[in-house]
This record gives C-alpha cells, sequence and structure tokens, in this order.
C-alpha cells in the first residue's frame, strides 16, 4: 500500500470511528465507537478540582528561580497538544489511566485535608497524563509522550538541594582542573575559587547550576518534540546532567580567565546573565547533536520478506524519525487501537455511565465537594506578608543586645555583615561570639532566605561530614521556663546536628527558622522528600509556604564530645533565645505591640530523658585535642 493509499485509508478509518456507520447493534455501536460529548466536562471537572491547590504551590515554586521554565513547560504542552489532537475528548484508556485518575483525586483530598500543594500539582499532572494517553491525533496513537514536560514542574523537595551541592562539588573541581590546564594560579576552598585578587563563589554567583533543571526541562521537551519513545527520557535527563556540568565549568573557568588575564568582571550583573544564557545555548545545541546521535543509534530496521522476531522486537523499541513517525495511521493500526480500547476493564463501564444523570450528578457532587475542601482551605489560609523586595534587603535588623542573658553562654562580641560582606554567611548576617568555660560558640541571624535554609547542606559543603541529624522538640524537657508571647515556641521543632572533620574535630550544629513576621517553623525531616510538610507543618499560615525566613543557629566546635548535660544546658539557651528572637521579630512586623511581651514564662512539663541511657551517654566518649586557634574559625559558620 502506498503512502497516499495509506493516509486515505487512516483518514476514513478514523473518520468511521468518530461516525461509525449505523449497523443492527443501533445505538450500542454509537456508544463503543464514538466517545460522549460528556468526556470533555469529565477531563474539565478534574482540572478545575486541581487549580486551587496548585496555586499556592506555583506561587510557592516561582519563588525559587531554578523553576522559571515552568511556563515555558505548560506553553510548550499545550501548544504540540493542540497541533497534534483531532479535538476529540477520549475516555481513560486502559487501567493505568483510570488509576492515574483515581490516585489524582485522593491526592487532591489529602493535599487539600494536610494542607500540602505538592499534592495537588502532582495529581493536575497526573491528570494531564492520563488526558494526553487518552488523546489521538491524524499522525499519533496517542499524546502520552507530550507529558514528560509537565513531570518537570514537580519539584523534588530536598533531592534537588542534594543534587546541587553534587553537582557544584564536581563543577568546582573540574574548573579548577581547567584552570590548572592554562596556568592560572588559584586555590580552591570547597565551593570557592580563589584567585588573585578576587574570589569566585560557586555555590552563589558563578556556578548557574540552576540550569541543570532547565536543560531537564529541554531534554524533555525534545523527547516531547521529536516524538522519541518514552523510555528514552531517563537517557535524556542522564545526558542534560552531564551537559549543565559542562555549560557550569565553562562559565566558571571564562570568568577565572576574564578576570585573570583582561581584568574583566563577568561574575555581576547583565554579563553575567549573558554568558549563563550563551552557556545554555551551547548546552542545548549539544543536546540536539546527541537527540540524533540516538535516532543514528536505534534506528528502524527494514522488514524482511520473512518475519523475522528479532527485527520485530527491535522495531518496537527503535526510535523513528519524526518524520517517519509522522505519517498518518494504517487502517490496521486503528481497528487494533480502537479494538484494544474496547477490551479494556473499564470500557463499557464508563461508556455506559457517561450518559447516566444520575452518575453525571454523583460525579459533579464528588467534584463540588473535593473542590470546595480546596478552595476553602486556600481562603482560610493566612498567607505571610512579603516584608522585602530584594535579596539584600533586612527583614529584622536586631540590635547588638538581642542576645544576652544566658544560662550558660556569655556573650563576648557582635559583628553585623550587611551587603554580602560575608558573602557564606548569606545577604545580612549578625553573629554573636560566646563563651563557656572552655567552649567557645557562636550564635548567627541570617536573613533572607526563599523558604527554609537547610544549614546542614551548607556545613558539609564546608567539608564537615554530618554523623546524624535529629529533629528536637521542647517538649523534651522535663521542665523549660522561657519569657514568651509566642506559645508555639514551647512546641516548635528544631534542628540539633553533628558533625565531624578530621580525626577529631566535633561541631554541633543547633538550628531552627522563623518567618518574616515572626512564625516559628517547624524543622522538616532531613532526607524525607515531603513529608516535612504532611508530618511536620513547616509553618502555621496553612497551604501558603513561609517564604521570607530568617535561619537562627547555635554552632559550637569542640575538640571532644560534649558531655549530655552541657548539650542540654545548650539546647535550653538555644530555645530562649529563639523565643526572644522571634518575639522581636513580631513586634518588627506589627503582630505583636511591645506591651504585650512582658508575659509570665511559659512552662513545659513533660518527661526528660535520663541522661545515662545508652543514646545519651555513647556522646561522651573518644577523647582528642583540637587546636584552639580552629575553635573560633568565624568562616565555619555559614
Amino acid at each position: 500500500m502506498s503512502s497516499a493509499d495509506s493516509a486515505q485509508a487512516g483518514s476514513s478509518v478514523n473518520d468511521e470511528h468518530l461516525n461509525p456507520a449505523p449497523s443492527s447493534a443501533g445505538s450500542d455501536q454509537q456508544t463503543i465507537g464514538s466517545p460522549h460529548s460528556n468526556w470533555r466536562w469529565f477531563w474539565l471537572a478534574l482540572g478545575i478540582v486541581s487549580v486551587p491547590l496548585l496555586v499556592p504551590y506555583l506561587v510557592t515554586l516561582w519563588a525559587n528561580t531554578t523553576y522559571h521554565y515552568i511556563p515555558f513547560a505548560v506553553a510548550v504542552v499545550v501548544w504540540l497538544a493542540y497541533q497534534r489532537s483531532d479535538g476529540v475528548f477520549y475516555p481513560p484508556r486502559g487501567t493505568a489511566s483510570w488509576a492515574a485518575v483515581g490516585i489524582g483525586l485522593l491526592l487532591v483530598v489529602a493535599g487539600a485535608i494536610l494542607k500540602f500543594p505538592w499534592f495537588g500539582a502532582v495529581a493536575c499532572v497526573l491528570f494531564a497524563t492520563s488526558l494526553l494517553r487518552a488523546m489521538r491525533g491524524p499522525h499519533d496513537r496517542t499524546l502520552l509522550v507530550l507529558a514528560l514536560p509537565l513531570w518537570s514542574a514537580i519539584q523534588l523537595i530536598r533531592l534537588d538541594a542534594l543534587l546541587v551541592i553534587r553537582l557544584q562539588r564536581i563543577t568546582t573541581w573540574m574548573s579548577s582542573v581547567l584552570l590548572d590546564a592554562v596556568a592560572i594560579p588559584h586555590a580552591v576552598t570547597n565551593n570557592v575559587i580563589q584567585l588573585a585578587d578576587r574570589e569566585l563563589f560557586v555555590a552563589e554567583a558563578c556556578s548557574g547550576i540552576q540550569s541543570v533543571f532547565t536543560l531537564g526541562f529541554l531534554a524533555l521537551t525534545v523527547v516531547a518534540w521529536k516524538k522519541r519513545r518514552v523510555w528514552t527520557a531517563p537517557i535524556y535527563l542522564g545526558i542534560a546532567c552531564l551537559l549543565a556540568l559542562f555549560s557550569n565549568v565553562v562559565r566558571v573557568t571564562v570568568v577565572a580567565l576574564a578576570a585573570s588575564w583582561y581584568q574583566i568582571d563577568l561574575a555581576e550583573g547583565w554579563p553575567h546573565e549573558l554568558l549563563g544564557y550563551l552557556a545554555l545555548g551551547l548546552a542545548f545545541a549539544f543536546l540536539l547533536s546527541f537527540d540524533f546521535l540516538m535516532v543514528t543509534l536505534f534506528h528502524v530496521v527494514p522488514d524482511e520478506t520473512e518475519f523475522n522476531p528479532l527485527v520485530s522486537v527491535w522495531n518496537r523499541i527503535a526510535i523513528r524519525d519524526s518524520e517517519e513517525e509522522g505519517g498518518r495511521m494504517t487502517q490496521r493500526d486503528t481497528n487494533t487501537w480502537i479494538e484494544q480500547d474496547r477490551r479494556g476493564m473499564f470500557f463499557e463501564t464508563a461508556q455506559s455511565l457517561v450518559r447516566n444523570r444520575n452518575a453525571q450528578i454523583g460525579f459533579l457532587c464528588v467534584m463540588v465537594v473535593v473542590g470546595g475542601l480546596s478552595i476553602f482551605q486556600v481562603i482560610t489560609s493566612r498567607r505571610p506578608e512579603d516584608r522585602v523586595s530584594g535579596e539584600t534587603d533586612l527583614v529584622f535588623d536586631p540590635p547588638s543586645d538581642l542576645v544576652s542573658a544566658l544560662q550558660s553562654l556569655s556573650v563576648v562580641n557582635h559583628v553585623a555583615n550587611r551587603n554580602y560582606e560575608v558573602p557564606y554567611l548569606g545577604a545580612n548576617s549578625d553573629v554573636w561570639e560566646c563563651s563557656w568555660e572552655d567552649m567557645t560558640a557562636q550564635i548567627v541571624l541570617s536573613q533572607p532566605h526563599k523558604g527554609w535554609h537547610e544549614l546542614c547542606d551548607c556545613y558539609e559543603r564546608l567539608d564537615w561530614m554530618l554523623l546524624d541529624r535529629d529533629i528536637k522538640s521542647p517538649t523534651d524537657f522535663e521542665t523549660l521556663e522561657i519569657e514568651s508571647q509566642n506559645p508555639d515556641a514551647l512546641r516548635t521543632t528544631y534542628v540539633l546536628a553533628r558533625f565531624k572533620q578530621g580525626p577529631s574535630a566535633r561541631g554541633y550544629l543547633l538550628f531552627s527558622g522563623i518567618g518574616s513576621d515572626g512564625t516559628l517553623l517547624d524543622a522538616p525531616n532531613s532526607l524525607a522528600a515531603f513529608s516535612h510538610r504532611v508530618w511536620n507543618r513547616i509553618d502555621s499560615t496553612g497551604v501558603w509556604d513561609q517564604n521570607e525566613v530568617l535561619m537562627f543557629q547555635m554552632w559550637v566546635i569542640v575538640p571532644d564530645k560534649i558531655e549530655p548535660k552541657r548539650l542540654l544546658a545548650l539546647e535550653e539557651d538555644f530555645i530562649a533565645m529563639r523565643a526572644k528572637i522571634a518575639d522581636a521579630i513580631a513586634i518588627n512586623a506589627g503582630r505583636i505591640r511591645p506591651t504585650e511581651t512582658k508575659s509570665q514564662p511559659a512552662q513545659a512539663n513533660v518527661q526528660r530523658p535520663n541522661d545515662a541511657t545508652p543514646e545519651v551517654a555513647a556522646f561522651a566518649t573518644e577523647a582528642s585535642s583540637l587546636s584552639d586557634d580552629k575553635l573560633t574559625t568565624e568562616s565555619e559558620v555559614h
């Protein structure tokens, strides 16, 4: 059969499929052969019910510049679907699609109850994936591959930060190798490349490592645009990670060469942005080249005169060229696909229910209840106020005597850093140096941060090995008295992390987050991808995340493990100072009047763990030594 005959046959079959000829089956044939118009309202209802939770998710995600490609992902999918679809809405295809729809509805309900918009975003993408799998066009059996770019809009909470840390380390190392090759004098400390007259901070200014996510989106877009097999998506994503490393190494090396050879600063302003776009464009060109390589390696083998099972299996996984894939479906292909739909477990049931008035009313009631619950949670949730407009603005300017009157620690000095004076401490930070007998500690308030800032990652970048990270609560103490207007001061959790560096150095880190309005934030779990918003609410604002966060920390370096009693005393000081600073921030935000802060001491009466338990006693062994100058090194504070 010629290509023209195939096109004519495909067209006639499609017409017959949409408007089948009358037969003895009558209305039954019409029901099976042609999708009911109500299916478009079915898909529209699913989309609408996921919108309320999708809005706060996207608003929160937009605050992170890493995900600014999301509008382009949605636009690409909508445009390609419009170009390739036949304009007809079909029922979910197969058991997998129905399962995806059911899971999506459960996620919307769970997201509304738990006030977790991430569930709503996943549900929306599941609905879109099921819709695209059911849709077809004159040149396509299914549009499932178009759903791939949408999955790049789902944030891999916590895992994306871990990926960035690993890629930053590799970027720094590879850039150092290239600078050695061109004989540029430099030194590397963690993620900082020290040149003769300046420092290049790979983790902040020079890496542009966010392009790993942008290139991941572009890789999935190539798969969807070129109509590649879905199984190739992980391969394209792997290549995107490698190309992200390549583009960022190029950026860092070019910035260093320009600064060393020509005294040109490409690390800031529009030259830095232009260099980033050029590196991204170069990486995308390599991505298209890799796509051509994949087509060449996994090309289709022409059919032989006799049936060859190996050729048949190979062609099932082979990658077809876009022009070859664009031919209209043959009559055999269309009939096979229609027959597979008819044999589906839920096909006939769905076709009968979509016409049933009672089923329509029941489905509408379910959508109204689920959507109403989501809307109620969004409306009743308090959205935090944005108090800063730039990354160097101050949320709260603490007085130097704010940290004082501690039970155990004595404040020795206070240093205020502003506008990246100390880059590894963030845009703005206040450092109080403290001492307790032979122990030195640093209390740091850094700001502003976009959401919770995982300080364990920062110290790992400073070559401290994380031993354990515990979620602690003030309710763990038998008795604890603090002065605070906020009752959450005795309930909000915090992080206690233990580090090791070299043969003997020990580091203890206590940290917590405080919102720009004084809201105390519960500490998220360590490696949980999303459970910190499910089981431990990150704030009291409902579905809206607290975007503007001040991180409060206590960092102690000792040559020996701290005794359990002394560690408990440090925790008590930390909790008391956190409550005092949170009240001061709330007053600054206008949530508490200064006269209201004179309150009676709050007290938590919960049984304290036995100091002699094996878990606690284990931290009092393996004594060793460490020089005094390392104990107070300011560069160890993030």
